[in-house]
């Protein structure tokens, strides 16, 4: 008989005879355990390595929570000068509001006074008045 043909007849058998003889199932587990993990070993290192993923998962959760407290502070450090600088504007748009009040009421004031030197006077001398206060303002 050739080698492929023993081979064959193995392949073919041996998984019955296996199961029935553990006199050469214990011959071909002791061969075949230099090669492989026993289940103890395999199971020990799954478990250390599922340790290890759950340590660095709660690691990560820590590093996140504690991004999350910075991130949270900066937020509100910057809604604080947001709230400051919108109080600013608010002042200052105020103020401008006044001074523009203010500087529509003098208008007003030198209108109502050029137009009673021009009752006064004649209306050529308060054209002619109007006049210069514009070449002298540009």
């Amino acid at each position: 008989m050739d080698v492929q043909t023993v081979c064959d007849i193995m392949a073919q058998e041996l998984p019955d005879i296996l199961r029935q003889d553990t006199r050469v199932q214990q011959t071909i587990l002791g061969i075949a355990r230099s090669q492989f993990a026993n289940k103890i070993e395999t199971e020990s290192r799954f478990d250390r390595l599922l340790d290890e993923l759950r340590r660095e998962r709660e690691t990560q959760h820590e590093k996140w929570k504690a991004n999350q407290a910075v991130l949270d502070r900066m937020m509100d450090e910057q809604r604080a000068e947001r709230a400051e600088q919108d109080r600013k504007w608010e002042a200052n748009h105020a103020q401008n509001s006044e001074m523009l009040k203010s500087i529509r009421q003098l208008e007003r004031r030198i209108e109502v006074g050029i137009s009673a030197l021009g009752a006064r006077w004649g209306i050529q001398p308060e054209e002619a008045f109007r006049g210069a206060l514009k070449v002298s303002s540009q």
